[in-house]
C-alpha cells in the first residue's frame, strides 16, 4: 500500500505538459523508415506490440511468483539482472552492443507524463501518436523520443525507474529486429520469428508466466 501511494506521489510531482515537435532530420526519417518495415502496424509501445505481434513475444516477470515490486535491495539487485541477463543474450546475435532507445511520454492531461525531464539522457523527439475518444475525437497524445546507448550495463538507471513505475521504454539494436520492452514487474519481449522466441522462452523458464495467457 505505502509503495503504491509513493508511485502516485511521484507521477504527481513530474513536470509533464507539452513537448517538442518531432524532428524533421535525416535520423528521424531513416528510424521511422526501419520501424515501418520491421513493425509495420503498430505503434512504438510494448502493449501494442505484443499484441500485434503475439505469435513472436514472451514476458518474462522479474521476481518469483509474479511479485511486481521489489522491497528489499536483494530484490532491486534481481530485478535489474534479470533485465541485463536477457538484453546481454539478445545482442549476442548482433554485430554491435549498440542499442536505440524508445521513450514514452504523454502530454499534461496525463499524471505520468514528464519522467524525460529528469532521465539522464540525451531524448530527442521522433514522432507523436494521438488516440482518438469514444467519440472519435483527438485525445491523449503519446510522444515517442529517442536516444542511444552502447551496452546494457549504461542502461541499469533507467532499468530502475522502470522497475518503480517511473519510466517507460522500448531497447532495441538498430536494426530493430527485436524490441524488450521493461515494466514495472517484468518485460515483453518480441523477436523477429516464433523459433527465437521459443529458445529465449526456454532459456528462462522459470521467469515465464504460469498463466495460460502468458501475462
Amino acid at each position: 500500500m505505502l509503495a503504491a501511494l509513493g508511485r502516485i506521489s511521484r507521477r504527481r510531482r513530474r513536470l509533464g505538459g507539452d513537448f517538442d515537435e518531432p524532428e524533421s532530420s535525416d535520423r528521424a526519417r531513416r528510424l521511422t523508415a526501419r520501424w515501418n518495415e520491421v513493425w509495420p502496424g503498430s505503434e512504438p509501445a510494448g502493449h501494442l506490440l505484443r499484441y500485434a505481434y503475439a505469435e513472436r513475444w514472451v514476458r518474462f516477470h522479474s521476481l518469483p511468483d509474479g511479485k511486481r515490486y521489489a522491497e528489499t535491495t536483494a530484490e532491486s539487485d534481481a530485478i535489474l539482472d534479470r533485465h541485463l541477463t536477457v538484453l546481454r543474450e539478445l545482442l549476442a546475435s548482433e554485430e554491435s552492443s549498440a542499442l536505440v532507445l524508445i521513450a514514452q511520454e504523454w502530454d499534461r492531461a496525463d499524471l505520468a507524463g514528464g519522467w524525460t525531464r529528469t532521465a539522464p539522457v540525451a531524448w530527442w523527439p521522433w514522432r507523436t501518436h494521438t488516440e482518438p475518444d469514444e467519440d472519435g475525437l483527438p485525445s491523449l497524445t503519446t510522444y515517442f523520443w529517442a536516444a542511444d546507448a552502447r551496452t546494457p550495463t549504461d542502461l541499469a538507471p533507467l532499468l530502475r525507474l522502470v522497475a518503480d513505475d517511473r519510466a517507460h521504454l522500448l531497447v532495441a539494436p538498430p536494426s530493430l529486429e527485436w524490441i524488450y520492452a521493461p515494466y514495472d514487474g517484468g518485460a515483453d519481449i518480441v523477436l523477429a520469428d516464433r523459433s527465437r522466441r521459443d529458445g529465449l522462452a526456454a532459456a528462462h523458464p522459470d521467469w515465464l508466466s504460469p498463466r495460460p495467457d502468458g501475462l
